[in-house]
């Protein structure tokens, strides 16, 4: 059957909420590295007992580095991509592939419009799997490693439904329509129309109601637009388009439903994304919590401030303005002080938690929000005759910070605990 979309990949708006820091490289231990985005979607295969899995990944150009080689500038990366079986005991596929990416201006390079794009296709049984996908910096040879567990869906009803791929930009060409793919996953805030595609396989023609509908994090259904269409017996390729009048920040789910003409459910499938405000990480996706968050940058009664806003917008205008007025770069569309802020969080977040506490609540969790990735880290994890400690030294400021683990449980506490004196020195 002949395809009537193609997928074509092209630069688009995002900005990525890693913003490199200078002091990280000189930490083995909290060094960061060319973060990227997954997306897996299963379609039906014409491989008898099989489906077919594509793997998107997504790396912004920010995340990678770049090599002046002539007139362009250069980076290279690698992925490699291993599939196991749901215990993680055998690998079912693997895959290693090289990325290279040319960029025309320095300004490319650092752009936060600009990402490479890749497609990997396996055919698998229907199943459980765990993926572990490492995307390598050829120049760096820093490598961050994401995880997932996947569900290879078996179309066996009568109506089946594959994945939803969220989708940024449609262009019409004298070849049809193209449309570049949405793999962050992520909508701004002001965005009135969302596109998607999907497949639905019927075992029969028939005439069938779809229903989209959108719900925010509380599971409250939004919105919903219905319409009739004919399904034909096979695969059936659909370009649906919402119309949404806004949203608000925070967590959203795409659902489509599939009914028959007398209301019976033959079939449904879902897509979380984000909503976000122009300029703000995607890690931030509670407002309340990012503001309990700004107490290593803000004074108390800074946050008081934006707490006693009357309404949300309202709140979220006043939690706006602080960081406008920490921007270094006020001409400019990213808040670098904003992005860089939210990604020590979310670092502290990944590596600090402890029991009954997020990473950034933590004392190695404030050490590092206040002050970033130390330049020097003196670990002793095990010890016969003492507890477990590391120690951080920051050279530009002349500091050491002491941890110790006094309840072996990882749950490490500052031994100088005077906090006026750190709030010299954060962020």
């Amino acid at each position: 059957m002949k395809k009537l979309f193609l997928i074509t990949f092209i630069l688009f708006s995002f900005l990525s909420p890693f913003a490199q820091e200078s002091k990280e490289s000189k930490s083995q231990v909290y060094s960061t590295a060319p973060n990227f985005f997954l997306d897996f979607l299963n379609y039906k295969s014409t491989e008898e007992g099989k489906s077919r899995v594509d793997l998107f990944i997504q790396v912004p150009y920010t995340n990678i580095q770049f090599i002046k080689s002539g007139d362009t500038f250069i980076a290279k990366y690698s992925v490699n991509l291993s599939i196991f079986d749901e215990n993680k005991s055998n690998i079912i596929k693997s895959n290693i592939w090289d990325e290279t990416v040319t960029a025309n201006s320095f300004n490319q390079t650092s752009s936060y419009k600009n990402f490479n794009l890749s497609l990997r296709s396996f055919q698998l049984e229907p199943g459980n799997y765990f993926i572990r996908c490492i995307v390598e910096d050829t120049d760096s040879k820093r490598n961050v490693t994401s995880e997932h567990t996947l569900e290879v869906l078996p179309f066996s009803e009568e109506v089946s439904l594959s994945d939803l791929l969220l989708i940024t930009e449609i262009i019409q060409t004298n070849e049809g329509k193209r449309f570049v793919p949405n793999i962050s996953q992520t909508v701004e805030s002001n965005d009135e129309i969302i596109n998607f595609y999907y497949e639905a396989y019927s075992d029969s023609n028939r005439v069938a109601k779809i229903i989209y509908g959108i719900k925010d994090k509380n599971e409250n259904q939004n919105y919903t637009h219905t319409i009739i269409k004919e399904l034909n017996e096979g695969t059936n390729e659909i370009l649906g388009s919402l119309q949404y009048p806004s949203f608000t920040f925070g967590e959203y789910e795409l659902v489509v439903r599939i009914e028959d003409t007398t209301g019976t459910l033959l079939g449904g499938i879902g897509k979380s994304f984000y909503a976000r405000v122009i300029g703000l990480p995607r890690s931030v996706t509670d407002l309340q919590k990012a503001v309990d968050q700004m107490k290593y940058i803000a004074e108390s009664s800074e946050i008081a401030y934006i707490e006693n806003a009357e309404s949300f917008q309202e709140k979220l205008e006043r939690f706006l303005k602080f960081w406008e007025e920490k921007d270094p770069t006020p001409n400019t569309r990213a808040n670098e002080a904003m992005l860089e802020y939210y990604r020590r969080i979310e670092y502290a977040n990944k590596n600090f938690k402890a029991y009954r506490r997020d990473g950034w609540q933590t004392d190695m969790g404030m050490v590092y929000v206040s002050l970033g990735a130390p330049d020097y880290i003196e670990r002793q994890p095990f010890a016969i005759d003492s507890k477990p400690y590391e120690v951080w030294d920051y050279y530009h400021i002349n500091r050491q910070f002491v941890f110790i683990d006094y309840t072996g449980f990882g749950d490490y506490r500052l031994t100088n605990r005077d906090y006026r004196d750190l709030n010299r020195y954060r962020y």
